[in-house]
């Protein structure tokens, strides 16, 4: 095992059993890990069952995963110790930071790979982006699935995308979003971006959108088509 879990929770106990089985995973996981610095990982939840000879665990009720600037949550979670592999299940959340920018994300399913910092999200995907805490230009995100990759520092929105930012409204069947740079690829055939300015709406298409958050520069490439609609 490449991860250390150090925490669970058993909220239904008493003070001084909780405390007894938080030293025991404590002990067990750094046991078999052997040392707790470094790249850790720390499980919480209400409930934890180790099961085929510690190969598996099971997490129930008020599941949280932290590793990195990563944090999932969920209903449900099973865990691959070797593999590194998490699936969790229920009222998905996750949060990602990167400086004064976080994202959010919520979804049905989610399964993470801590050793390689990949992950996927399914169902009913939604995503918010603040560049900065309680913002209120924030980017607005929907589609059926969303990979994360390099531990949160990409996102690979698949299927029916949609974008929303103030009064841009963009769709697509992909998008790609590099935090570290805040840009946006959107593909699709066509990949389509409306934008309002009181009366007057702009519509453009094309094989590619490129989406500058920062400087707030749209290009738009292959096959482009323009259309002003004045109400």
């Amino acid at each position: 095992m490449s991860d250390i879990y150090s925490m669970f929770r058993k909220a239904t106990c008493f003070a001084g059993f909780r405390t007894l089985l938080f030293l025991t995973a404590f002990l067990f996981f750094s046991t078999v890990d052997g040392s707790y610095a470094g790249d850790a990982s720390t499980i919480t939840s209400d409930k934890m069952k180790i099961v085929s000879k510690g190969e598996v665990s099971d997490f129930t009720g008020n599941v949280e995963l932290i590793h990195k600037n990563l944090t999932i949550n969920s209903d449900e979670m099973k865990l691959y110790e070797k593999a590194g592999d998490a699936f969790a299940e229920g009222n998905i959340y996750i949060h990602y930071s990167s400086g004064s920018a976080v994202t959010n994300v919520w979804g049905d399913t989610a399964k993470y790979n801590k050793n390689t910092g990949n992950g996927l999200v399914s169902g009913n995907v939604k995503i918010k982006r603040e560049l900065t805490p309680g913002a209120t230009d924030v980017i607005n995100m929907t589609c059926n699935e969303l990979e994360i990759l390099d531990f949160g520092d990409r996102l690979h929105a698949i299927k029916n995308v949609k974008i929303l930012k103030m009064d841009v409204d963009a769709s697509g069947s992909e998008a790609f979003y590099e935090h570290k740079t805040n840009e946006i690829l959107l593909v699709g055939k066509p990949a389509t971006i409306k934008k309002t300015e009181g009366k007057t709406t702009s519509e453009y298409s094309g094989n590619r959108v490129h989406i500058d958050v920062k400087t707030e520069t749209v290009t738009i490439s292959g096959s482009v088509k323009t259309k002003v609609v004045l109400k």
